[in-house]
């Protein structure tokens, strides 16, 4: 499992290289130190910042691969270099912060500036790196014992954080940066046949920690211990003396304080040995332990319990493995009950959608067919206008059938129709009372007495039907 690693690296004074030894006098210095801030502020306009949101560009060493560091790890060249190289392709779209110190939790605004890049160096001169398929490739002599260098150009924030710390690094407060990442420590000996041996011969046969597989975030800014803490090896000396007296002091009143506090302070007691564990566990992975929120030292109890098992518990990884696995299926059933509520209401809300789009297509066909009949209505009016007043009912009666029926849907071809009709009826009146010989008697009518006659014998039913009762009389135009 990768843990969180910090490595603090110490800046060089500011105007350590101006050779401050060599000028006659302190007007002379200054003079050497305003021009070094300015060329500082200069370089905000060069690396294509607004000089309204930055104050200055100051380089910076970052960490070194290669070399056993003050917390007895090593870092392997490849990957370090591989990560640095991959960190500074993303300055120019993102913003990599430099906190003011590590953040506990998530990033903070404590921010004292921004990186806009970074490099790496073996002997001083710049490691260039190929990207192909979306890796960097390195340089093949470059191995996992070498010794590198990352640096980097910090441009440091016109807020609160970075004009004072840009301000304190001017005047001299030892500054440093922090490497803040994640790796997984593997023990590794320096002995004979280790690549990092040559480079740490005052670390020879002892273990250190080689991080493999880092991922790296970013550099914070960071407050260093200046030299000199004490004046010389005896204060220091004093010092340690005077704290353990004053610890033995301490422990001949405690079973008293306990007790007094136990008995008139039990809020008071509670508050003070939680405040001494959260002391105690502020080194070393213990500090990740005393760093953590409420509910997240709860998630490591749950976790604790299920690795512990019990009393009596079953320590095979068998066990473990199935009390993990009931532990998640606790934790995620309620996850599943809003999943399962979920896609219900979304089951509904597309039958809902649908409905609405079943009911919005029928209003809308609805809406076609009455536009449609209306025009069909005002078509078939238009066209009886210019049919013949006899005719005029008998067309309307049939082109209504046709309509009603459903064969005649087009308003377009309503007149056509009531043309063919009209046509259609003339024809037959005209064929009808051409043929007919009405002066010709053929009998009497029993029942009437009146005379009949031969087209009386032949009229045609669906003439009769389609003309009336009128057709003899010869309206046909």
């Amino acid at each position: 499992m990768k843990v969180p690693l910090n490595e603090d690296v110490i800046l060089p004074r500011w105007g350590a290289d101006l050779r401050l030894d060599e000028c006659a006098d302190a007007a002379a210095r200054s003079v050497k130190l305003t021009e070094a801030k300015a060329k500082a502020e200069a370089r905000v306009a060069e690396m294509g910042l607004q000089e309204s949101d930055w104050c200055a560009v100051v380089d910076a060493d970052l960490g070194v691969a290669g070399v056993v560091n003050g917390n007895n790890r090593v870092y392997p060249a490849p990957r370090f270099i591989s990560e640095n190289v991959r960190l500074n392709d993303t300055l120019a779209t993102d913003f990599v912060e430099a906190e003011a110190g590590h953040p506990k939790g998530h990033p903070t605004f404590e921010v004292v500036g921004r990186w806009v890049k970074i490099w790496v160096e073996r002997d001083g001169k710049v490691i260039e790196c190929q990207r192909a398929d979306g890796k960097w490739i390195m340089p093949e002599d470059v191995v996992r014992g070498q010794v590198v260098k990352a640096r980097g150009s910090l441009a440091f924030l016109k807020t609160t954080h970075g004009e004072n710390v840009w301000t304190q690094y001017r005047a001299g407060r030892p500054t440093g940066t922090s490497s803040r990442s994640y790796g997984i420590p593997v023990a590794h000996k320096l002995e004979d046949g280790s690549p990092y041996l040559a480079a740490n011969l005052d670390h020879a046969g002892q273990t250190v920690d080689e991080i493999t597989e880092q991922d790296l975030i970013t550099y914070d800014v960071v407050t260093v211990p200046s030299a000199g803490t004490f004046a010389d090896a005896h204060e220091a000396q004093a010092v340690e003396q005077t704290e353990a007296a004053g610890a033995a002091e301490g422990g001949q009143n405690m079973a008293l304080n306990l007790e007094t506090l136990t008995k008139d302070a039990p809020d008071l007691l509670k508050q003070v040995q939680e405040a001494a564990v959260k002391a105690a566990l502020s080194a070393g992975i213990h500090g990740t332990v005393a760093s953590l929120d409420a509910d997240q030292a709860k998630q490591l109890e749950s976790l604790i319990s299920v690795v512990k098992g019990g009393e009596n518990g079953d320590h095979s990884d068998d066990a473990l493995a199935t009390r993990l696995d009931a532990m998640l299926e606790a934790k995620m059933a309620p996850y599943r009950e809003r999943l399962v509520r979920s896609e219900e209401a979304v089951r509904i809300a597309q039958d809902e959608a649908k409905a609405a789009a079943k009911a919005r297509d029928e209003a809308k066909a609805e809406l076609e067919a009455r536009d449609r009949k209306d025009a069909i209505a005002t078509a078939l009016a238009e066209a009886l206008k210019n049919v013949h007043e006899k005719l005029r009912d008998q067309v309307a009666s049939f082109i209504g059938a046709d309509i009603e029926a459903g064969r005649l849907s087009d308003p377009e071809k309503v007149a056509e129709e009531v043309k063919r009709l009209e046509r259609f009826a003339g024809d037959v009146s005209n064929a009808t009372v051409a043929n007919a010989t009405p002066e010709e008697p053929k009998g009497t009518d029993e029942a009437s007495g009146e005379e009949t006659t031969e087209s009386d014998a032949t009229s045609d039913p669906l003439v009769e039907n389609l003309l009336g009762a009128d057709w003899r009389n010869g309206f046909a135009r």
